[in-house]
């Protein structure tokens, strides 16, 4: 299983078995009170209609009712409150009749998803009978797949998992479609890491059994970091001290996962107090990194890495710099360079501060006066000269007349470089 599905898997497990309600769109004008964005008081009232029991009704004007409120939707992909209403709706239809409906809609694909509403609900017909059906309904799907260029029965396995991974391992541990068995230490390895956040004693049972040894050594440190909590971190820790050095190695990297997401600092002291080889030390250090930069690999927007940077470095002050932490800290550039540009400035100068320096501005920001404080500090006069040139370009490109007057105001020495 790669680390990054392993990461993302973990990640589902993790919103599964904390969160505990969902908030439904905002941002709706309170005053409105057109069909498009209704007022509190007539969506109020138009839910609370919703809710009544759909058994008395014709299935046809169920749907109708459905599609309505759904097109009167500001935004159907976010709003939560209209799709768990729209599911427990769903949850009194017969099956047969939920399969037709989703067989027969016809996306309007490449639009904006929340405008695509027979597409938004075709995938919630197939999530609603992949809970409902489970392996039949994966398997009669495999069999009659969908008319379009969407992977269905993986789909639904996802959905099945959440539902329930329990009866999921029970049917995975069987004769499954190929589609499946082409996945199936993924899917086993998402069941299995679904219900160590759902029910860790189940869980136990259920790993006590598992002979693969790359599974139990992802379900371990699922476990580890999912219920990691300080109360749990020592009783996890001397776990790791009887197990194989493979899952001691996972234990230890869920629970200083689990530490490193709210004290990426107190992780790396956690794993320079423990008694393992400089080997393994290493080799947790490149994990932990890793996984505080890329917990959420959906997420782009600007995040703040600087308590991550702040504790690997305070811990290797003269160390060569990672591929994982240069990585990260790239990534990091991109997408939030006046973050990254104010947490160099707290680092001394050095080497480590102009590898970051000369990482920082190859990412191509264009927060130039940011970038020329960041040069300022540059040690090494062929990284500075280089960057310096690099600055230069960009500036004038962007803004001649403040490029001239910042290289006006360099070094005379910066300034003939430049000539």
């Amino acid at each position: 299983m790669s680390r990054l599905l392993m990461i993302c898997a973990v990640a589902a497990a993790f919103a599964t078995g904390y969160t505990t309600s969902r908030v439904s769109s905002g941002g709706r004008d309170s005053g409105a009170d057109s069909a498009g964005n209704p007022s509190p008081s007539r969506e109020s009232d138009s839910r609370a209609a919703a809710s009544h029991s759909t058994e008395d009704r014709p299935w046809k004007e169920v749907q109708q009712r459905i599609v309505s409120r759904w097109e009167a939707s500001p935004g159907i992909t976010v709003d939560f409150e209209l799709r768990d209403e729209t599911e427990r709706a769903l949850e009194r239809i017969p099956p047969e009749d939920l399969e037709t409906w989703m067989r027969n809609l016809r996306s309007t694909m490449w639009t904006d998803r929340d405008e695509d509403v027979p597409y938004e609900l075709c995938r919630m017909l197939l999530k609603v009978l992949a809970q409902r059906g489970g392996g039949d309904f994966i398997q009669a799907l495999n069999r009659n797949p969908m008319e379009h260029d969407q992977d269905d029965v993986s789909e639904a396995m996802g959905h099945w998992i959440t539902h329930d991974p329990a009866a999921a391992l029970d049917w995975l541990a069987g004769e499954v479609p190929e589609v499946i068995s082409e996945d199936l230490d993924d899917h086993r390895a998402d069941a299995l890491i679904t219900l160590a956040g759902r029910d860790p004693v189940e869980f136990e049972k259920r790993f006590d059994r598992e002979t693969d040894p790359d599974l139990r050594e992802v379900a371990q440190e699922a476990h580890a970091r999912l219920w990691g909590t300080p109360e749990e971190r020592d009783e996890l820790l001397a776990r790791a001290e009887t197990a194989s050095h493979g899952e001691a190695m996972a234990i230890r990297e869920g629970v200083l996962m689990r530490e490193g997401m709210e004290d990426p600092e107190q992780a790396f002291a956690t794993l320079a107090a423990l008694e393992i080889s400089p080997e393994d030390r290493d080799d947790l250090d490149e994990r932990l990194v890793s996984s505080l930069f890329y917990w959420n690999p959906f997420t782009r927007e600007k995040i703040d890495r600087s308590a991550v940077m702040r504790a690997w470095t305070t811990r290797h002050p003269d160390d060569e710099l990672p591929g994982s932490i240069l990585g990260g800290f790239s990534d990091w550039s991109r997408s939030d360079p006046n973050g990254s540009i104010t947490w160099l400035a707290e680092l001394p100068p050095g080497n480590q501060y102009d590898t970051l320096a000369k990482t920082l501005i190859e990412t191509g920001t264009r927060e130039h006066e940011g970038v020329a404080s960041v040069i300022e500090r540059i040690s090494d006069e062929e990284i500075r000269a280089e960057m310096l040139r690099r600055l230069k370009e960009s500036w004038q490109a962007d803004n001649p007349d403040a490029a001239a007057a910042w290289e006006s105001g360099l070094p005379e020495k910066d300034r003939a470089g430049l000539e």
